[in-house]
C-alpha cells in the first residue's frame, strides 16, 4: 500500500500566501482609530488571476474551470477536525467532536457534532460527510494488481464508498491501515451541504452563494473587495467583537506595512527581511510581527544524483561549515533554526533524542575534516578536484525570495572562509526556479527540507514509494532525490501510527531523524511557518505562538477561531 500524497492540488486552491518584498517607509501617522466591528485583511490576488489585484468570484472549492477561487473559503467552511499548531500531529474538535481508528487502523470513525447548522438553517449531518469525501476519495473497491515491483497494490484507496449508520456517525473503510490519513482530511478537505451541492454541477457552478458551517456569509463581493459578514446561529458561540470581515488584495509588503502604520489594514500574512527593525521597531504600541512555527524546515538542498554531492563527506563538510545564525540575525524576521532533520526542536523534543533535538550548528573543525576525508582537493580556483576533474558548485536561489537572496551570499562566505570553496550563485526567475528544483535539475539549491504540522506531513515524501526519478516533477520535499532504506521504511511505518500517539511515532521518528544528521541530506537553516504582521489599533487578541491555532487564512479551523477571540483595542495614536 503507497503512502498518499495528499490533496496538493485541491489544496492549493485555498492557499493565499503572500510573496516577500523590501520594506519602506509609513507615510503620517493616522487618525485617532475607532473600532467598528469590521476587521480588514489584505491578501495576495489568488491563484489563477496573475498580477490583476483582483478577485474572483466563485466559492467551488474544486475551482472551476481552473481558475481559481474566491479568498475566505476558511471563514464559510470546516473540516471534521483541526490540526494543533503547537503539538505535531494533534487532532482538535470542529465539525467532528471525536474519531476512531478500528480494525487495525483500516477503519476511521467519526462521531459528529450535533446541532450544527448550514447558513441556510438546515441542519448539518453526516450525508453532507459522505457527499464530500465520496467525491474527494473517488472509486472504491476491493480489487487488488501487482505493480512493476511485483508487489501487490489495490486499485482502490477505500474498500467502500463512505457509510453512515446515523446522522451523526461517518465511517471510511481503508483496504489497508492508514491511520494517518485522518490527517489529510482534517488538513485539506472541509464539508460541504449535500442539499446543495447534489442540486448543482461540481464541474460547471461557481457556487455564487456559499452555504457553510463556518461563522461568516458573504455580505458583498467586488473584484477589489469581499465583505464577509458574521451569522448570529454559528455553532461556535459569538465573536468577541468583530462583525464583519474585509479582504482585500494587497501589494507588496513595504506597501502592506504602511497600510498596516496607518490604520488602514488591521493584519496581513507574510514580511520582508528587517521587519523587525523597519516596521515594528518605530512604533512597537502599534505595529506587530510575529513568527509562528509550524515544525517543519527550510534550506540549502543537495542533489544526491550528482557529483560532489553525492559524496557523504562533502555533504558533510559543508553543512558543518554553515551558521545558520547569521542569516537569521541578518534576516531580522525571527525564525526559528531547526534540527539537522529540518525539525523544529521544541515542537519535536517529545520524540526526539537529546542528540537529534539540537538545531543545526556550525562545527569548524568537523567540516574540515569531512572535506580531508572525501577525496576533494579545492584547486586554486576555489572549484572541488577530483582524479583531475573539476567540479565547480553553483547555489540556485529563487530570485523572488528575499531572505534567500540575503542567505545565500552570507553562506558562500562561510564556505569560502572554512572551506576555500568559490561557490557562485544563480538567481533564477520563480517560475524557473520552482519548475527546474522539482524535476532535480539543480545540484545545490533552496527549498523545503521537511513538511510542518506532524512528523508524517515532515516525512512522507522521503518514502521510496514518493521519490521519482530525475526530470519528473517531485510532489514531496525530497527534491534532492536522497534515497536512504532506513528512511524510507520509517515514513512509510509513519502510516500506520495514530498521528498523536508520541510513543508509537517517537521510535520512527529517531530513525529519521538519526540518518538525516548522519547522512547530511541537505542544511536546514531555516524554520518554516507563518509570518504575521498586524496593527493593534483596532484589534487586540492576536494569539501567541504555542497555541493550538496561528492567525492564517491558508488553514481550515485556525482563521475562525483568531478572529472570534479578536477584542477591540483601546483607541491610541502611535
Amino acid at each position: 500500500m503507497k503512502i498518499k500524497k495528499g490533496w496538493a492540488v485541491a489544496a492549493a486552491a485555498a492557499v493565499f500566501a503572500l510573496g516577500a518584498c523590501s520594506g519602506g517607509s509609513f507615510g503620517n501617522k493616522p487618525a485617532e482609530a475607532t473600532n467598528d466591528g469590521i476587521m480588514t485583511v489584505a491578501l495576495n490576488t489568488n491563484p489563477g488571476v496573475g498580477e490583476s489585484n483582483q478577485f474572483v468570484k466563485n466559492w467551488n472549492f474544486w475551482a472551476v474551470g481552473g481558475k481559481g477561487v474566491a479568498p475566505g473559503m476558511t471563514l464559510l467552511y470546516e473540516t471534521l477536525l483541526g490540526l494543533d499548531k503547537a503539538q505535531p500531529g494533534k487532532l482538535t474538535p470542529a465539525l467532528a467532536e471525536s474519531y476512531e481508528m478500528k480494525d487495525g487502523g483500516k477503519q476511521l470513525v467519526y462521531h459528529l457534532r450535533k446541532g450544527v447548522k448550514w447558513s441556510d438553517g438546515v441542519e448539518f449531518t453526516s450525508k453532507d460527510v459522505k457527499w464530500t469525501y465520496d467525491r474527494a476519495i473517488g472509486d472504491a473497491c476491493t480489487d487488488r494488481v501487482k505493480g512493476e515491483d511485483g508487489e501487490w497494490d489495490y486499485k482502490c484507496w477505500v474498500a467502500s464508498k463512505v457509510q453512515t449508520p446515523d446522522p451523526y456517525t461517518a465511517i471510511i473503510q481503508f483496504n489497508e491501515p492508514d491511520r494517518q490519513q485522518v490527517l489529510n482530511f482534517a488538513a485539506w478537505y472541509p464539508i460541504f451541504p449535500e442539499h446543495v451541492w447534489s442540486k448543482k454541477n461540481v464541474d460547471k457552478d461557481q457556487n455564487l452563494e456559499p452555504v457553510g458551517t463556518g461563522p461568516f456569509r458573504v455580505k458583498d463581493f467586488k473584484p477589489e473587495i469581499i465583505k464577509y459578514e458574521l451569522r448570529e446561529d454559528y455553532w461556535g458561540g459569538p465573536s468577541k467583537g468583530v462583525k464583519e470581515v474585509h479582504l482585500i488584495p494587497g501589494a507588496s509588503v513595504g506597501a502592506r506595512q504602511a497600510q498596516l502604520s496607518r490604520g488602514e489594514i488591521d493584519w496581513t500574512v507574510g514580511s520582508a527581511a528587517g521587519v523587525l527593525t523597519d516596521f515594528v521597531q518605530p512604533d512597537p504600541q502599534n505595529n506587530h510581527y510575529r513568527f509562528y512555527p509550524n515544525g517543519g524546515g527550510y534550506g540549502v538542498i543537495f542533489n544526491h544524483t550528482v557529483a560532489p554531492f553525492d559524496n557523504l563527506e562533502v555533504r558533510k563538510a559543508m553543512r558543518s561549515a554553515v551558521d545558520p545564525t547569521k542569516a537569521r540575525d541578518a534576516a531580522a524576521v525571527g525564525y526559528t533554526i531547526p534540527t539537522p532533520a529540518g525539525l523544529d526542536p521544541t515542537m519535536y523534543a517529545p520524540v526526539l533524542t537529546p542528540e537529534t533535538s539540537q538545531p543545526q550548528q556550525q562545527d569548524l573543525e568537523a567540516a574540515k575534516a569531512s572535506l580531508a576525508a572525501s577525496g576533494y582537493t579545492v584547486n586554486p580556483a576555489g572549484n572541488l578536484e577530483k582524479d583531475g576533474k573539476e567540479f565547480p558548485i553553483t547555489l540556485y536561489v529563487n530570485v523572488s525570495n528575499d531572505q534567500d537572496m540575503q542567505a545565500g551570499p552570507i553562506f558562500v562566505s562561510q564556505w569560502k572562509e572554512v572551506l576555500g570553496l568559490n561557490v557562485k550563485i544563480q538567481t533564477p526567475a520563480e517560475t524557473v526556479f520552482n519548475k527546474a528544483a522539482s524535476k532535480g535539475e539543480y545540484p545545490l539549491f533552496f527549498g523545503t527540507v521537511a513538511g510542518g504540522t506532524s512528523m508524517y506531513f515532515a516525512y512522507q515524501g522521503y518514502s521510496v514509494q514518493n521519490t521519482v526519478a530525475i526530470g519528473a516533477e517531485s510532489p514531496s520535499v525530497n527534491y534532492g532525490r536522497w534515497k536512504n532504506a532506513k528512511v524510507s521504511d520509517a515514513a512509510y511505518g509513519l502510516q500506520d501510527v495514530d498521528p498523536g500517539d508520541f510513543d508509537g511515532t517517537s521510535p520512527l521518528a529517531g530513525v529519521i531523524a538519526e540518518q538525516a544528521l548522519a547522512e547530511a541530506p541537505f542544511i536546514a537553516t531555516e524554520g518554516t511557518g507563518y509570518q504575521v504582521m498586524w496593527s493593534s489599533r483596532k484589534w487586540d487578541g492576536m494569539p501567541e505562538t504555542g497555541q493550538p491555532y496561528v492567525p492564517s487564512l491558508d488553514n481550515y479551523q485556525d482563521p475562525i477561531q483568531t478572529i472570534l477571540a479578536m477584542t477591540p483595542s483601546t483607541p491610541k495614536n502611535p
